[in-house]
């Protein structure tokens, strides 16, 4: 092996990449989760949930099909998040199986492995993805039978950051000329460092599929770049799929890392201080603020120390973004500041809502729409980054893709921990990795004839179970005359538990809460906020909660100010359901 050389350019160096098949990895799954599927589907039709199948551009291809379809999304970390040797980065291509439920589509244990590449630069990505828009193209032609069904695969969606996407679509980065990849937009170049802004420009002429392919043929044709189009990418080879709507922004890296980290530095960074925007001099006050907040348990982290903020991860700005910001800046941020910047909490916290429809759409894009044209005024045109303009074009990704959390990259960076924790040494790395992930998804799916007991016992010790309240006649909750009852509460026998986990979430009453850092008691339901003193369970096991109802006044539309009152109510617990976050503020 030592002697092996290209017969090209007689080099020795070696670049690896593994492409693996991913039918069999959808077979084992639609087996795996044919139920879940089936009651989930359902459950978007019945709930008009805005999932990624519910999108425009997802009906409007699956129409066009004769068969049932599986769709999938695709993905490879442009930007390495970690090294699997000390020179060589290792880019994974995971995919995952749109019509599972979403706590189901985003585990790290039900991603599926198209390839990884190891290399020391950065990977073709037009041979990184070449066998799988093979595979994929044969299975949308020959489909894919799974029992007595035969069923289409479709790739929607490649989710790929700023970095990735412009090299997978083969086209300029976003520090170019023409660098935006959803429009034609020319930027302009900055006087003070020559890097690229992005002024806000109405009416600028969007990209479209059959352009753009027209663009590819010819600029491979010529060798030079036109419009920011460099060349074809490899899914062009799909020609069901849209070059350009199918690569919809990330809103981890543009939003969370993206536009939300750029506005705390221009607010905090002492180069600023100058600016009628600055408020680092408080800084002291907003963290105090920010590290008394008690969070729900679902939250991923807990508020740290400003002074971090360089070193915060996305799932650290996103809570700021939609639930901290106003709280923690109301009395310090002068107000035309806080009305700009909440237009972006407020869509943002929207756009994300499972239930999400056009109505809300529209009013989400008028929002942002008004935050774009306001921010070159506010902050000047220098500082209108690429990340700020990426806003302009969410709002077509959530009509084609449905809600935002259908397009981010947190499930996949899920998945390259995983991957990191498979390599036990430099030795054929790949292959570790790959057998590994194999067995990880053996070890997941496998189903073992043990005693029940036995698997009872198993996984009570590994796996951590939420508590679900169920009745019990020696904790009977007795009901007090002023209580009440919401009209579909039929019965007056209830148990009363402090804890239990429904519709996803975790409950908690309000004295339990008190001796935990989290917070689980807040909720709106049917329409009202509530703060839950009991949690109660029939002798069906239906849970109920006692409620104080809360009268609030909207601040904004994710924000609001409230005052309890004496209306104590017991309700059943519904899909209605909303875990909120409660911070008491002096200002």
């Amino acid at each position: 092996e030592t002697n092996v050389a290209c017969p090209v350019c007689e080099s020795k160096e070696k670049d690896f990449f593994i492409s693996i098949p991913v039918e069999p990895q959808i077979r084992d799954l639609v087996i795996q989760y044919d139920s879940e599927i089936e009651r989930y589907n359902r459950y978007v039709q019945e709930h008009k949930i805005a999932d990624v199948m519910c999108g425009r551009y997802a009906q409007q291809i699956i129409k066009e099909q004769s068969r049932q379809c599986l769709t999938l999304s695709a993905n490879t970390d442009g930007a390495a998040t970690y090294r699997c040797t000390t020179q060589k980065p290792l880019y994974p291509v995971f995919v995952t199986l749109n019509n599972l439920p979403p706590n189901l589509r985003f585990s790290k244990h039900n991603l599926i492995l198209g390839g990884i590449w190891l290399s020391q630069g950065e990977p073709n990505t037009n041979l990184l993805f070449k066998y799988l828009c093979l595979e994929l193209r044969r299975l949308q032609k020959d489909g894919i039978t799974i029992g007595l069904k035969t069923y289409t695969v479709l790739l929607l969606q490649v989710n790929l950051d700023s970095v990735a996407r412009c090299k997978v679509q083969n086209m300029k980065q976003y520090n170019g000329s023409h660098g935006c990849t959803y429009c034609l937009h020319p930027g302009e170049t900055k006087a003070t460092n020559y890097s690229r802004c992005y002024p806000y420009l109405q009416n600028v002429s969007k990209r479209d599929d059959t352009e753009t392919r027209q663009l590819m043929d010819k600029t491979t044709t010529t060798g030079v770049e036109e419009l920011g189009v460099m060349g074809k990418t490899v899914f062009t080879f799909l020609l069901y799929m849209d070059v350009i709507a199918c690569f919809p922004p990330d809103y981890m890296h543009s939003v969370l890392l993206g536009a939300m980290k750029q506005l705390w530095t221009l607010w905090t960074e002492s180069e600023h201080h100058k600016e009628s925007f600055y408020i680092g001099t408080h800084l002291k006050d907003i963290e105090s603020r920010i590290l008394s907040i008690r969070p729900p348990s679902a939250f991923p982290r807990y508020p740290r120390q400003l002074r971090e903020y360089k070193k915060y991860k996305a799932n650290e700005w996103e809570p700021i973004l939609i639930h901290y910001l106003y709280p923690a800046l109301v009395g310090i941020m002068p107000q035309k500041y806080m009305n700009h910047v909440m237009l972006l909490s407020s869509s943002i916290h929207q756009l994300l809502d499972p239930k999400l429809n056009e109505v809300t759409i529209s009013s989400c894009e008028k929002k942002l729409n008004l935050f774009l044209r306001q921010f070159e005024n506010l902050y000047g045109k220098h500082n209108m980054s690429y990340n700020i303009h990426l806003l302009s074009h969410l709002i077509d990704a959530v009509r084609n893709f449905g809600a935002l959390y259908n397009f981010s990259l947190f499930p996949y960076e899920a998945g390259n921990g995983m991957l990191q924790g498979f390599r036990s040494g430099t030795k054929k790395p790949l292959l570790q990795i790959e057998r590994k992930f194999y067995m990880n998804k053996l070890c997941q799916s496998a189903n073992h004839n043990v005693n029940t007991r036995v698997e009872n016992w198993a996984r009570a010790i590994w796996l951590k179970h939420p508590i679900v309240a169920r009745f019990d006649p020696k904790m009977l909750y007795i009901l007090k005359e002023s209580l009440q009852f919401d009209t579909d509460v039929i019965v007056r026998s209830f148990s009363a538990h402090s804890k239990t986990h429904i519709e996803g979430l975790n409950l908690c009453n309000r004295t339990a809460c008190k001796t935990y850092q989290f917070d689980d008691s807040w909720i709106y339901m049917n329409g009202n906020f509530f703060n839950i003193q009991e949690i109660l369970c029939d002798q069906d096991n239906c849970t109920y909660i006692v409620g104080q109802q809360m009268q609030c006044k909207a601040i904004f539309d994710n924000i609001f100010s409230y005052v309890p009152t004496d209306n104590f109510k017991v309700m059943r617990i519904n899909n209605s359901i909303q875990q909120c976050v409660s911070m008491n503020i002096q200002t």
